[in-house]
C-alpha cells in the first residue's frame, strides 16, 4: 500500500476498532480538557456506535465519509450526537460542497446535532480546513480540525497508557510529518516513542497486535527496525535507537560539511539529542541547564556512558553521577 493510502487508512481502522476514541477527539476540538466530565454526551460512560458511512444517508451523496459515529448517553438512550470524522491528507475543492450535504443529511437522518472533526497531518492541509467551506450566507459548515498543533504531545510514558488509543494516534500524526531530505523533530521522535512504547507494554494484550501493525506499517523508514524490535520485546532498546540516529544524522553533517570535523560533530549531537529523548521517555525532569550540560558535552565515550545509565536508572544522579 501506498504511504499515501495508509496514513488515510490507519488512523480510520483505529477509530473503527476503538470507537471512543471519538469522544476524545471531540473533547480536543472543543480545547476541553480529555478527563472532563462536564458534558454528558461526552462522559466516559457515553455509549458510541459506529454505522456504515455509505448508508449514512436518506439519499446518498456522491461521496461518504470516513467514519461515522453515533454518540449515546447510554445504551438505549437516543442519539444525541453525530460524529463525522475525515482524514485530509491534502486540500480538496470539491469538500466545500460535499461536506455541508453530507452534515445536513446526516442531521436530518438522526435528528439530532452533527460535528465534523478533520484530522489533517500537516499544518498547510490543516490550515486550508479550518476556513469554514461556504455555499451561500445561511449555509457556513465550521469544521472541528485536529492538526499537528492541535493534536497533544503525550508527555510521558503514563499518559501515553492511559490514553492509549489517542497516542497511537498522535504516534501516527508524528510519523507523517517524515519528508524527505528533513528527519522527525526531536519532540515528533519522542511522541512516537512514547506509543510504541505503550502498546509494548501490553505484553500478551489483544489489542496489542493491530496497534503495533498501525504503528509499524506508518514509521518511517529510518527506525522502522528499531520500533518492530521494540514492539517485539518488552525491554527498551534504546542503543538501537542511538545507533540508528546517529548514522543518519552524521550522514547528513558529513555531506553538509564534507570534513571529519563535521562528521564528529553530527555524531556528537546525535548522541546527546537521544540522550535527551531518552531521559524524557524515562520521565526525568530535563531543565534548560540539565540540556545545555548535555548539548555542550563533547566527550563521546562520557555520551555513551550516560545513554547506557538511562536504561536502568532511577533518578538523574544515577545518570550523571561521575
Amino acid at each position: 500500500m501506498a504511504r499515501e493510502s495508509i496514513f488515510h487508512a490507519a488512523p480510520l481502522d483505529l477509530l473503527r476498532d476503538s470507537p471512543a476514541l471519538v469522544l476524545e477527539l471531540l473533547r480536543l476540538a472543543r480545547g476541553e480538557p480529555l478527563s472532563s466530565e462536564l458534558d454528558e454526551v461526552l462522559a466516559p460512560e457515553a455509549h458510541v456506535s459506529v454505522v456504515d458511512p455509505s448508508s449514512s444517508e436518506a439519499v446518498p451523496t456522491h461521496r461518504s465519509a470516513d467514519f461515522v459515529a453515533l454518540v449515546r448517553e447510554t445504551l438505549d438512550a437516543p442519539v444525541a450526537l453525530v460524529a463525522v470524522v475525515e482524514v485530509q491528507r491534502r486540500r480538496d475543492a470539491e469538500k466545500r460542497w460535499a461536506w455541508p450535504q453530507l452534515l445536513a443529511g446526516l442531521a436530518a437522518r438522526h435528528r439530532a446535532p452533527v460535528e465534523l472533526i478533520v484530522l489533517c497531518f500537516d499544518e498547510r492541509t490543516a490550515g486550508w480546513a479550518r476556513e469554514p467551506p461556504s455555499i451561500g450566507a445561511s449555509l457556513v459548515t465550521r469544521p472541528c480540525v485536529l492538526g499537528p498543533r492541535e493534536l497533544p504531545h503525550l508527555g510521558s510514558l503514563d499518559f501515553a497508557k492511559q490514553h492509549l488509543e489517542l497516542a497511537v494516534l498522535v504516534g501516527l500524526a508524528r510519523a507523517a510529518e517524515q519528508q524527505p531530505r528533513r528527519r522527525l523533530s526531536g519532540e515528533a521522535l519522542h511522541d512516537l516513542l512514547l506509543a510504541v512504547s505503550a502498546v509494548a507494554e501490553l505484553g500478551a494484550h489483544p489489542r496489542k497486535y493491530e496497534l503495533s501493525r498501525l504503528l509499524q506499517s506508518t514509521a518511517p523508514e529510518s527506525i522502522r527496525a528499531t520500533i518492530i524490535e521494540r514492539l517485539e520485546e518488552k525491554d527498551m532498546r534504546a542503543i538501537e535507537i542511538l545507533n540508528e540516529q546517529i548514522r543518519r544524522t552524521a550522514r547528513r553533517e558529513g555531506r553538509k560539511e564534507g570534513r571529519e570535523e563535521g562528521r564528529e560533530e553530527g555524531r556528537l549531537e546525535a548522541r546527546a539529542e537521544v540522550l535527551l529523548n531518552l531521559l524524557k521517555l524515562k520521565g526525568f525532569l530535563v531543565d534548560e541547564a540539565l540540556e545545555a550540560r548535555v548539548m555542550s558535552t563533547r566527550d563521546r565515550a562520557q555520551l555513551d556512558r550516560w545513554v547506557e545509565r538511562v536504561l536502568t536508572a532511577q533518578t538523574l544522579d544515577e545518570v550523571f553521577a561521575a
